[in-house]
């Protein structure tokens, strides 16, 4: 799960540890809190008054981003209002208070098209789709970007053919949207019912099933209660995040707090400078080889390079892109060229090599999620004109209990 607000999020942690901020009594920061503590639930006031417990705690928000706690009619205006830059995709605009009023459940997941989550998440919303779109669901995916990449329409309608989703997609280029939900996630999913209220929200991957039947109550609950049989969902989309040592995800970007690069020499924005690559590599970081020139979110090869980088996964995905025109990009994992069973699907074998061929700008699997879970090496020999935007990785299992 890929999330954004993390020196707020340390903040908040240093006060509550410190007795600065009772974590129990403040809705937003039991939010925030969330991913590091294990609770469940988002406060019942993210988007206006339920329940009364906002009016509990009417000072809930003095001092804190307002729009945070952006009531119902903001966030469906600025889903019906905003001028997305791009548009929709699959769809014309929708006028969510008209689908309110018809009756409908809306769900809404901010994704992104690089996000290894949400690509493993969004084939469920595509099931789920194909399932419920005739029985009062509606699903809009908000395309909102982490790398300016992702903000342009062309390469989002390439992730949204290259993933085959269907239902519709609203481009968030300027974040408007997520702004206004006050989301920090992706993928962040957020289940409203024809009274405009949230009744379930999910950030990250996995739980599908349970997922699955607070869809079907709330869709029975608003009087759509013809629906398909409820049939299990497919154990080979299902793989679920393993609760294994995992290196974090690794981004060439200064602005972010974890230091990707394992080099000497570190880079600065707007600078070539020439990296040597160690013999032997440290753990969790990246390497770079050859010249390199730092262009912020991402580093690009000047000339000829290596990347090289030991991490504990089962598989690496990495963001690439190109200065201009396809690239080939050989790989080898632990010294050698990639075994067939533990290819990814972007990888080609010729030659007596395993490369990949960088063609747009978009997510790469070089090694199969099968591949065999440790502590493992993999280097790439780029040619002039490579962009590494980040790295990221995963260990899974499947999912018990679908049929």
């Amino acid at each position: 799960m890929k999330r954004t607000g993390i020196i707020v999020v340390i903040v908040v942690v240093v006060l509550v540890a410190a007795g600065a901020i009772a974590y129990t009594n403040i809705p937003v920061i039991r939010y925030f809190l969330m991913p590091l503590t294990g609770a469940t639930s988002a406060p019942p006031s993210l988007l206006g008054s339920s329940d009364g417990e906002s009016a509990a705690h009417p000072d809930a928000t003095q001092g804190m981003p307002q729009r945070v706690f952006s009531n119902h009619t903001q966030t469906v205006d600025s889903i019906e209002q905003v001028p997305a830059e791009g548009g929709w995709i699959n769809s014309k605009p929708l006028d969510l208070k008209k689908l309110e009023k018809e009756g409908n459940v809306i769900l809404v997941d901010f994704w992104t098209y690089t996000c290894i989550n949400c690509i493993r998440a969004n084939p469920f919303d595509e099931v789920y789709w194909q399932r419920y779109k005739d029985h009062g669901l509606v699903i809009i995916g908000v395309a909102s970007p982490e790398f300016k990449i992702e903000s342009v329409p062309k390469n989002v309608l390439i992730g949204v053919e290259r993933e085959g989703l269907t239902y519709p997609i609203l481009m968030d280029a300027n974040m408007k949207v997520w702004n206004n939900f006050g989301n920090h996630f992706w993928p962040g999913k957020y289940l409203i019912d024809p009274q405009g209220k949230i009744v379930y929200h999910k950030f990250g991957e996995g739980d599908y099933a349970h997922e699955e039947q607070v869809i079907r109550q709330q869709l029975i609950k608003a009087g759509h209660t013809d629906l398909p049989l409820d049939a299990p969902l497919s154990p080979k989309l299902d793989l679920i995040p393993a609760n294994k040592q995992l290196t974090e995800e690794l981004y060439v970007e200064p602005g972010f707090l974890r230091k990707a690069l394992g080099n000497d020499q570190q880079s600065g924005v707007g600078k070539t400078i020439d990296f040597h690559i160690p013999a032997k590599l440290g753990e969790d970081r990246i390497y770079l080889g050859g010249q390199w020139r730092d262009s912020n979110e991402y580093d690009e090869s000047v000339g000829p390079g290596v990347i090289g980088l030991n991490y504990i996964a089962q598989a690496p995905y990495v963001v690439l892109d190109t200065a201009g025109g396809a690239k080939k990009v050989e790989v080898t994992l632990d010294g050698k060229p990639i075994s067939p069973a533990y290819r990814g699907t972007d990888i080609i074998a010729s030659g007596g090599k395993t490369w990949i061929n960088v063609a747009q700008p978009r997510l790469y699997w070089p090694i199969a999620n099968r591949a065999p879970y440790g502590r493992h090496t993999i280097r790439f020999k780029v040619p002039a004109g490579v962009r590494l935007y980040s790295f990221t990785f995963g260990v899974y299992q499947p999912a018990k209990g679908h049929g």
